[in-house]
């Protein structure tokens, strides 16, 4: 058994329980693996804001992977970026010209480094907002596209029109992107070079440790490619088919504690 230098886990279903809070398990079982000298980093669909809340409640030190990969930023005094790919202008311009042409009932937010941005409020930005503890602000999505690089485009609707916005947006490989359905209502709009594995690799780099020296802890299907491609790839029971079929070892659920277990089995008893 590999014993990993670095850790790169998810968060929403994964570190997280279906309350979106953190048990004191997990909690301690991370603590104890830093303690002992491991990296613990955080990748996840959320923006940096949101993600700098749950870094401090588990006083992490480390750099965020934030928006599925597309920012990488530094969890220090100066918010240093480490790595970060934008979509190209066109792609978002003509992904919400899409939207808006086939008349779909979708909450359609660009997420710009730090920033969350709506054209108005309605029910799932608020939702997120619950989820995230923190608020969009509002824009003219007309005026953004010559002030802001946009790194993640979120949309959100009923599952049966965001699977008709997935179908839609597979037939523009002019536009050059990345779709994963975090949630069956979540549809999550990357460059296509963005995902969690790319993320994975940017901060072994950095930290000079060989990928077959890491973990990957996930449950949706965006975490797919870090889940097969590094050392120790861990699925939790209420992952996705895919993650359960591709993963190293499957963990009990968000709810039980699936990360504290896999941190005791894999990491702190080797």
């Amino acid at each position: 058994m590999i014993i990993p230098q670095l850790i790169l886990s998810d968060i929403d279903g994964t570190l997280l329980n279906d309350q979106h809070k953190l048990l004191s398990s997990v909690k301690n079982a991370i603590r104890h693996y830093v303690q002992k000298g491991g990296l613990f980093c955080l990748a996840s669909a959320r923006p940096a804001k949101a993600m700098f809340v749950l870094a401090s409640q588990m006083n992490l030190k480390v750099p965020l992977a934030t928006l599925n990969g597309a920012y990488i930023i530094k969890f220090d005094q100066n918010k240093t970026i480490l790595f970060e790919q934008p979509l190209l202008n066109k792609s978002t311009m003509q992904i919400i010209q899409i939207i808006k042409k086939n008349h779909l009932k979708i909450s359609l937010n660009l997420y710009s480094g730090e920033d969350w941005f709506i054209e108005h409020p309605n029910y799932w930005s608020s939702q997120e907002a619950k989820i995230t503890q923190i608020k969009p602000s509002l824009i003219d999505f007309n005026s953004i596209y010559n002030q802001k690089k946009i790194h993640k485009i979120l949309c959100m609707g009923q599952s049966q029109v965001i699977k008709q916005l997935s179908n839609l947006l597979a037939r523009k490989t002019q536009l050059k992107i990345t779709t994963s359905r975090s949630k069956p209502t979540y549809l999550e709009i990357t460059d296509q070079s963005v995902s969690k594995f790319a993320a994975l690799k940017h901060l072994a780099a950095y930290f000079s440790i060989p990928l077959n020296k890491t973990m990957a802890l996930g449950d949706g299907d965006n975490d797919l490619t870090m889940i097969k491609k590094a050392g120790i790839g861990i699925a939790l029971a209420n992952a996705s088919p895919a993650l359960l079929a591709n993963a190293d070892f499957i963990v009990p659920s968000n709810n039980d504690g699936g990360v504290a277990f896999a941190l005791e089995k894999y990491v702190q008893n080797k």
